[in-house]
């Protein structure tokens, strides 16, 4: 199955120099203190569970999920494509939580949360690995005085992407992701 791995350029580079993205990186999200939602059912521990690398089925989620965690230094977003058997993926249950799905298994959780994840650590080339750089939208002044010449189009392409991928409902979402999919540079690994 084609699955999305986002992440930062810091964690991407290294990525890249290891060959493997690892279950135990640290993680890019922070939890957010229990004290924040106004009763103790509403809190979902954010942090990523340790001992797994997470997927999506949708490089708009998967952009979406890292794009808060994305820090001054991250001119791109990392987007990795790869093909991992079905048989590898597991059900992130927390995602599940997180969208207040009541599905347990696999592919129930891939469909309505779009995440998924497995407990080894992967091999980019060995899942015929593919990457592709999206600059970040939340670092556009940093990144237009890096690359004076970067076309801003590409910026407002991809905020108008994903506030259309935010609507989960929309009918043609699928359509619209593989057609914007397609103006993506991949680069075989």
């Amino acid at each position: 199955m084609i699955l999305f791995h986002a992440t930062t350029e810091t964690k991407g580079k290294k990525i890249l120099k290891e060959g493997v993205i690892k279950i135990n990186s640290p993680s890019s999200f922070d939890d957010i203190p229990k004290m924040f939602y106004e009763t103790p059912e509403q809190y979902v521990n954010l942090e990523t569970e340790k001992g797994f690398v997470y997927f999506s089925n949708r490089i708009s989620v998967a952009h979406d999920i890292i794009k808060s965690t994305v820090n001054e230094d991250d001119d791109f977003i990392y987007i990795f494509k790869l093909n991992i058997p079905d048989v590898y993926l597991l059900p992130d249950l927390q995602q599940a939580k997180i969208m207040n799905s009541n599905a347990t298994n696999t592919m129930e959780i891939l469909k309505e949360c779009f995440s998924t994840r497995v407990n080894f650590d992967v091999n980019i080339k060995k899942y015929q690995g593919e990457l592709t750089k999206i600059p970040s939208i939340w670092n556009y002044y940093s990144f237009s005085k890096k690359y004076p010449d970067s076309d801003k189009k590409i910026f407002d392409d991809i905020r108008n992407w994903v506030s259309d991928s935010h609507n989960y409902f929309t009918k043609d979402i699928e359509k619209k992701e593989k057609e914007f999919e397609k103006n993506f540079k991949w680069e075989k690994i």
